[in-house]
């Protein structure tokens, strides 16, 4: 499986508006969205999956932030299950401590309304 240019293979990813990235770092953990809270889990990406989902279930963003995770930090609480056509996605129960993010992303809609790499966020 390709990873787009900017993911950082054998991490896994938080996409999110960049204001839950300011809640995040006043907390200190990731907060859950709605999906999450419904489903008891939050939702993750490996580095082949983030655009896909991105152009799946945020297309209401015209920008997001892809919070790069290092997996080992959350140990037991990381179960990798089946989802779209199969496909294992990491799925995290429990909160995300900030400081498990190791890397971030800008991606942004382009002009075709696809979400797309632009930028290391700060």
């Amino acid at each position: 499986m390709a990873v787009e240019p900017g993911f950082r293979d054998g991490l896994i990813y938080r996409l999110m508006p960049p204001v839950e990235w300011d809640m995040a770092v006043a907390s200190g953990h990731l907060p859950y969205n709605a999906h999450d809270e419904r489903d008891g889990f939050m939702h993750l990406s490996a580095p082949h999956q983030v655009l896909e989902t991105a152009n799946k279930h945020y297309t209401v963003h015209m920008e997001l932030m892809a919070a790069g995770i290092d997996p080992d930090v959350l140990g037991d609480m990381l179960k990798w299950e089946a989802s779209r056509g199969g496909d294992l996605f990491p799925h995290a129960y429990g909160f995300v401590p900030t400081e498990a993010v190791v890397h971030r992303l800008a991606v942004r809609q382009n002009k075709e309304g696809r979400f797309v790499v632009v930028e290391a966020a700060g």
